[in-house]
């Protein structure tokens, strides 16, 4: 005779066999042993308190969780411009916290900050790092190996920053007076506050928009919902979704068109379009776990003290005569938002590493150039920033080159392009 073997629990009868089958079930939900998880572009950071970060795709769909050991408050967190590393802020134990980008993605070092509880970590454009301290009100600067450069105390809370294209304004709210302010970190000096008097219970994370310098404007999370400020600081657009508030987090999504913001109540996290406010993404659940989402990043996001270049491919006309290129083109922008890049030198070469032709971009950040006669019919040809290689059918005219983008994060100024 056959028994089934039971776990009663509060008048709840288990089968054995249940127990297995639900544990199969769940073990094969997990990738297998030793799987690579790989972090890309786009990938979203959620903080989620024990000294985690939940790993999310662009879609949204959960990947991991990686964790610092250290069983805090987690807050907020970016990458470094080369995008090799990951820097995260331990809130409880004021610890910036690093882990490698290579996967199984070890720590690879751990920052003992300043007392007052880090909070917000940007990266300037010489590699060197600022955090900010919720409670003890300073910025920690930090060069590229977390050597503290200097405390910079200017007196006010300091929650959540964002440093300007400039390299020396930096943007913070300070969560209590509904106001988001300035400094000069250069020569550490308050400046003229950027906007006051925001509604919303609190004033939390926010971000510049370009061109990066506060001309045009920013997008803050007030609690209540999220708003977009223009260059005056006046409020023009407000975001929400059904059943939220509290919102705490909001970065920008590579694509420079939608940003994510999350709610610290309900633990979901979503994607807008800035433009339109149409909810893109979400509700995205992270889960209770006895932690609040209190900070999300990007990977590739886009910030304003760090230039991403864009390089576009133009036409192109191929003569079966002279068997020439001519009115080869390319246009570079700055951070993919249609800023124009002058006086760089863009270069063009075949695929078999032939130089074709050379031009410096004009104020439209433009560079059109002709190729020597006598070139081969059937041609492959790129700019010195792009790949793949740019293609010009054989015995076309005016063919349409593909378009291609250069995503690499580089520092200001632009470095010449050969």
């Amino acid at each position: 005779m056959h028994k089934t073997l039971a776990h009663r629990y509060g008048g709840t009868c288990i089968s054995l066999a249940a127990l297995l089958a639900l544990a199969a079930l769940q073990l094969g939900a997990l990738p297998p042993a030793g799987a690579a998880t790989s972090w890309n572009g786009g990938d979203v950071f959620v903080a989620v308190g024990n000294g985690a970060y939940k790993v999310y795709d662009n879609s949204g769909n959960f990947k991991q969780t990686i964790n610092d050991g250290l069983g805090g408050v987690t807050t907020g967190c970016t990458f470094n411009a080369a995008e090799d590393k990951l820097y995260t802020t331990d809130w409880s134990s004021n610890r910036v916290v690093v882990f490698d980008n290579a996967d199984p993605h070890p720590i690879l070092q751990t920052i003992a900050t300043s007392s007052g509880r880090n909070e917000s970590p940007v990266f300037a454009a010489d590699k060197t790092f600022y955090v900010s301290h919720s409670l003890g009100g300073s910025i920690d600067h930090y060069d590229a190996a977390g050597s503290l450069i200097a405390n910079l105390a200017h007196g006010v809370r300091t929650d959540w920053l964002d440093l300007a294209g400039d390299q020396k304004t930096m943007f913070f709210s300070d969560e209590v007076s509904h106001t988001i302010h300035r400094f000069d970190v250069s020569t550490n000096a308050a400046l003229p506050d950027f906007a006051t008097g925001l509604s919303g219970a609190n004033t939390f994370a926010l971000r510049l928009l370009p061109p990066g310098d506060g001309t045009g404007g920013l997008l803050v999370a007030v609690s209540a919902d999220i708003k977009r400020l223009d260059g005056s600081g006046h409020v023009v657009q407000s975001y929400n979704a059904p059943g939220e508030s509290s919102w705490f987090a909001l970065n920008l999504d590579p694509n420079g068109t939608s940003f994510w913001s999350g709610s610290f109540t309900t633990n979901n996290f979503y994607r807008f379009n800035i433009a339109t406010g149409a909810k893109e993404l979400g509700p995205i659940n992270v889960g209770s776990g006895g932690g609040q989402l209190l900070g999300i990043c990007l990977k590739g996001e886009r910030t304003a003290a760090i230039a991403q270049t864009t390089l576009t491919a133009g036409t192109a006309t191929v003569s079966p005569l002279t068997l020439g290129v001519s009115g080869l083109s390319a246009t570079l922008t700055s951070n993919g938002y249609g800023s124009a890049v002058s006086g760089q030198t863009i270069t063009f070469t075949a695929t078999d590493g032939t130089p074709l032709c050379s031009a410096v971009t004009d104020a439209a950040g433009t560079a059109t150039c002709d190729a020597a006669l006598g070139l081969p019919t059937t041609l492959s040809v790129r700019s010195a920033a792009s790949t793949p290689p740019l293609r010009a059918p054989r015995n076309t005219r005016r063919p349409r080159l593909t378009a291609t983008s250069d995503s690499s994060r580089l520092p200001r100024p632009l470095p010449r392009r050969r």
